[in-house]
């Protein structure tokens, strides 16, 4: 839509960014050196090697890669993880890892192409719960 036909009281997305940051936990380094062995619900078998602050060497079957990631220390043990693909641009995956209780929650999102699912959003998500390490061995709390 131009900004003719824009009702005066919508906003630009840049609006929207403004100072979103503002309240943003800062990025930590902690993960830089560690590796994750990531099981998932369903099957999913994911390897992530930090191997800096903002960078992860990830495998997943015969797909791998070398991509930035930023992490989030968002509770005691508990880190949020964001990843973005250059290869496959329309795609990201967020993991929240407890690493105490070894519990995973993965969102997977990809924006879809415009005609893909009309009438429902662009972007679509799979979230997956697992665990991390050992899958035969059960995660821990509840």
């Amino acid at each position: 839509m131009n900004d003719v036909n824009r009702p005066a009281d919508w906003k630009h997305f840049d609006d929207f960014a403004a100072g979103i940051a503002t309240n943003r936990l800062p990025t930590t380094k902690v993960l830089a050196g560690q590796t994750f062995k990531i099981t998932l619900n369903g099957g999913r078998q994911i390897d992530l090697a930090f191997t800096s602050a903002d960078t992860v060497a990830w495998g997943e079957g015969k797909d791998a890669g070398v991509d930035w990631y930023e992490a989030l220390e968002v509770a005691t043990d508990t880190v949020f993880i964001n990843m973005t693909f250059a290869a496959r641009p329309t795609e990201d995956e967020a993991f929240i890892v407890n690493t105490r209780s070894r519990r995973v929650l993965s969102v997977r999102e990809r924006v879809r192409d415009a005609g893909e699912a009309p009438g429902e959003p662009r972007v679509a998500q799979t979230w997956l719960a697992g665990v991390l390490g050992d899958p035969s061995v059960a995660a821990e709390g509840v």
